[in-house]
């Protein structure tokens, strides 16, 4: 499943250009080859789910238009191969700067209402000592329920300064 199809392509990046860079090897083409560039989105939509893949079930059921947008820049900068002009690259860093904003929590991906998508479900949670479920909000369970730390309490030997 790639994350933009063909005719989205070639609307955003305009027919004679998608002719051309899909045909790099006929200058003399007059079609789309719709083939090659089919297969170019399938490589960028895998691109793109390898840093979701840290957040999000991918490949994702809903397609945010921002991850179409990146699907688009990554695949035009490989179908440019290495002729690719500055403008080409500066959108696929462009796209991969926001993947890893992504892939960091820094940026969320939204559904059609505005709420974040939901986060992936985990294989292997990560626990504490005592088994309860930590996530990225999770604090450390201090008997007593009150956050009173005492050296005893974590077992330290040392305390540094700073």
């Amino acid at each position: 499943m790639s994350y933009a199809t063909v005719e989205e392509f070639t609307s955003v990046i305009g027919n004679q250009e998608t002719v051309e860079l899909t045909n790099l090897d006929n200058p003399s083409a007059t079609t789309v080859n719709s083939d090659r560039l089919q297969q170019v989105l399938e490589d960028a939509s895998g691109e793109i789910d390898g840093y979701l893949a840290t957040r999000y079930a991918t490949p994702l059921e809903f397609i945010p238009s921002t991850i179409r947008t990146y699907c688009v820049d990554i695949a035009w900068y490989r179908l440019a191969q290495n002729n690719a002009p500055e403008q080409f690259a500066t959108r696929y860093n462009n796209a991969i700067a926001r993947l890893k904003d992504i892939e960091k929590g820094i940026m969320v991906l939204l559904d059609p209402t505005g709420f974040p998508l939901p986060k992936r479900l985990e294989t292997n949670p990560l626990v504490d000592d005592r088994g309860n479920l930590l996530d990225d909000w999770s604090v450390a369970y201090v008997p007593g329920g009150e956050a009173n730390l005492t050296r005893e309490l974590l077992n330290v030997q040392d305390i540094y300064r700073y």
